[in-house]
């Protein structure tokens, strides 16, 4: 931990007033009993009883997980102390979060595609549970079902409604669609981001440094490392954008 720049801090703040607003309409949406009609939403859950829903749905799941992960941050940077890397994984989750909720619900595509790429989704979502409930080797007590009986009841949906094959899901792809700064750009932070989440060392060319003494290593040096409040700003910038982004393309789907 280090002290934060005190005109850094600020901005970063003032960048975060917005998610109070942000989550007012996340939790207006979220809280809905039934999709308007007229709405996409509505349409998409005409067109199936299992999986209609769902788009719209798992992208509120995702806008709720963006914001309470920006609320968070905001909470760290507000006691006045400024990590040297956690903060950018909060910043990272959030970001996924938004890039997801805006493939899901994506205005431009259509329908069929929409349905495919949340079945994709919790397929697997579906596939991930199944795993943990062989190692636990969980047996749900009717009328629930466990991971492996959704994914035959998810498949045979995807065949009866002649959606396209399931396949993965690359969040790099999504960042370089779906992020405030689509392209090269929305690669870059995903991979900077990404190096601080997974501790790579590479991430520490990222880091405001102080040499301390010598290191063990020939010619190497102990060097004391703080973040960089410049990149932390530009990373609370971008997912605050993003997730801006994200609300607005879930209300858009909702709007009758």
């Amino acid at each position: 931990m280090a002290t934060q720049d005190a005109a850094i801090t600020g901005q970063m703040l003032a960048t975060l007033a917005v998610v109070d607003v942000l989550r007012e309409r996340c939790e207006a949406f979220n809280s809905l009993s039934e999709f308007a009609p007229g709405s996409r939403a509505r349409a998409d859950l005409a067109m199936s009883t299992l999986l209609g829903a769902e788009p719209a749905r798992a992208a509120m799941v995702q806008v709720a997980n963006s914001l309470d992960h920006l609320i968070t941050w905001r909470h760290v940077i507000a006691n006045g102390l400024q990590p040297s890397s956690a903060h950018m994984t909060l910043l990272r989750a959030s970001m996924e979060s938004s890039v997801v909720a805006r493939w899901l619900v994506d205005p431009t595509v259509q329908p069929e595609e929409q349905l495919a790429r949340a079945a994709s989704w919790l397929r697997e979502d579906y596939r991930q549970r199944r795993r943990v409930e062989e190692i636990l080797k969980a047996k749900p007590v009717p009328p629930a079902k466990g991971a492996a009986d959704r994914i035959a009841d998810l498949d045979a949906e995807v065949t009866a409604l002649g959606l396209r094959a399931l396949t993965g899901i690359n969040l790099t792809d999504l960042f370089r669609q779906y992020s405030n700064r689509p392209g090269d750009q929305g690669e870059t932070n995903y991979s900077i981001a990404s190096s601080f989440a997974h501790s790579r060392p590479w991430a520490s060319l990222l880091l405001a440094t102080t040499p301390v003494g010598p290191g063990v290593a020939p010619g190497g040096q102990v060097m004391k490392a703080s973040a960089d409040d410049t990149l932390a700003l530009a990373f609370t910038v971008h997912a605050v954008r993003t997730a801006t982004l994200a609300v607005e393309d879930v209300e858009r789907i909702l709007e009758s």
